[in-house]
C-alpha cells in the first residue's frame, strides 16, 4: 500500500527539481490518456462506483466554431473527441488501456450509473509571452459527473476559481503554425461555461441523456484561485489532488476543527463544491488550515479565502508541489 498525502507534510526540495520530476518523471503533465500518469491515479483507488477518464478539448479549434454558433460543426466536433481509461482485468490482475470517443464511453458509463471523474485537458486555453514570445498553453480541468434518478449532474473545476469569471474573451492566433497575429473572440459568459454549455447541449443530442449544469458557483468552482503564486505551471497537479480527496472522502465526513461537513458526493449534491474544495488543501499548509477554519467559522466568503490564498503566495505552490510530488514518488505508484 502507499503512505497518504497528507504524511508527506513539511516535505521540501527546489522548486525546479520538483517541476522536473513532476513533468519528466511522474508524467504529470501528459495530455495523452495512455500515460503513467493516467495509469497511476487509477492504480490509487479500486472504488467500483468512480470511473476516471481521460479526454481533451482544442480551444483553438473549438473557438471559432462555437462563436459563430456553427451547429452542425460543433456536434461533430464534439461527437469526435476521443478518450482514454484504464480497466482493471480480472485474470492477469494488470491494468488494460482503451481508447473510445468521449461521448460514447460516457453515455456507457452512465447506463450503469457511474460517478464519472473526467480529466480534461484544455489544450491551446490560452497565450502566454515569455522572453517576448507568445505561445499557446494547455490547462487541466476536472468534471464530475455525479448520477441522478433521471439524468446527471456536472460540476466543473478550474483551479483558477474566481479569476474565471473574466474569461469570457479568448486570444486566438489566425495560424497555429505561424503564431504571430492573433484575434480576440469575445462571449458574454467565461469561456469555461461557454464549453459546457456546447458540450452539454450536443451531448444531450447525441445521447438524449439530460445533463443538470447551469453557470452558478453549484456547478462551477468558483472559490479562491488556487494557483496564486504559480510561476511554474503546476495546474497539471490539481486533477490528482482532487482525484484523491474526492475518493478518500467518498464514504467518510470532511472535518475542520470541530466542523463537520459531509462526504465529497453530498457535498457537490448539496451545492458546497466551492467549500469542499477549500476544505480538501487544508493538509498542505497549516496557516492556510488555521484561517481557513476562522473565515468559515463566521462566513462563507470565498473572497476571503481568495485573498487568503493570495498573501500565502508562491509558498502555498511550493507546498503543493512538494507534497505531491513526493506523494506520487511512491514505489507503490511505479508504472
Amino acid at each position: 500500500m502507499y503512505k497518504p498525502l497528507k504524511s508527506f507534510k513539511g516535505k521540501t526540495n527546489k522548486i525546479k527539481d520538483d517541476i522536473k520530476l513532476a513533468y519528466d518523471d511522474l508524467d504529470c503533465g501528459s495530455c495523452d490518456p495512455h500515460s503513467d500518469n493516467h495509469l497511476r491515479l487509477r492504480k490509487m483507488f479500486n472504488n467500483t462506483n468512480v470511473s476516471l477518464v481521460q479526454g481533451s478539448i482544442d480551444y483553438h479549434r473549438f473557438i471559432p466554431i462555437c462563436h459563430k454558433d456553427h451547429r452542425v460543426k460543433l456536434k461533430k466536433y464534439f461527437e469526435k473527441l476521443k478518450c482514454g481509461f484504464y480497466e482493471r482485468n480480472k485474470k492477469t490482475k494488470d491494468y488494460d488501456f482503451y481508447e473510445w470517443t468521449l461521448f460514447e464511453t460516457l453515455k456507457e458509463e452512465f447506463k450503469k450509473k457511474k460517478i464519472v471523474y473526467l480529466m480534461f485537458d484544455a489544450l491551446n486555453y490560452g497565450i502566454e509571452e515569455e522572453n517576448k514570445k507568445k505561445d499557446y498553453e494547455h490547462h487541466s480541468l476536472v468534471i464530475i459527473f455525479i448520477p441522478l434518478k433521471k439524468g446527471y449532474h456536472a460540476y466543473l473545476i478550474n483551479s483558477h476559481g474566481i479569476d474565471t469569471k473574466d474569461y469570457t474573451t479568448y486570444e486566438r492566433f489566425k495560424s497555429i503554425y505561424k503564431r504571430k497575429k492573433t484575434i480576440n473572440y469575445e462571449f458574454h459568459n467565461n469561456i469555461d461555461v461557454v464549453m459546457m454549455k456546447d458540450f452539454i447541449d450536443f451531448f444531450k443530442i447525441s445521447t438524449k441523456i439530460k445533463i443538470r449544469y447551469n453557470k452558478t458557483e453549484n456547478h462551477n468552482y468558483y472559490g479562491a484561485n488556487l494557483q496564486h503564486g504559480d510561476n511554474y505551471g503546476v495546474c497539471c497537479l490539481f486533477p490528482t489532488i482532487i482525484w484523491y480527496y474526492f475518493n478518500l472522502y467518498y464514504k467518510k465526513s470532511v472535518k475542520l476543527g470541530q466542523m463537520k461537513f459531509d462526504t465529497s458526493i453530498n457535498m457537490l449534491k448539496k451545492n458546497q463544491l466551492i467549500p469542499f474544495i477549500h476544505l480538501i488543501f487544508t493538509d498542505f499548509d497549516s496557516k492556510y488550515e488555521n484561517k481557513l477554519l476562522t473565515i468559515m467559522t463566521k462566513s462563507k466568503c470565498s473572497k476571503k479565502v481568495d485573498r487568503m490564498v493570495e498573501k500565502l503566495n508562491y509558498r502555498f505552490t511550493k507546498k503543493i508541489l512538494n507534497m505531491t510530488v513526493a506523494f506520487l514518488s511512491q514505489k507503490y505508484f511505479e508504472c
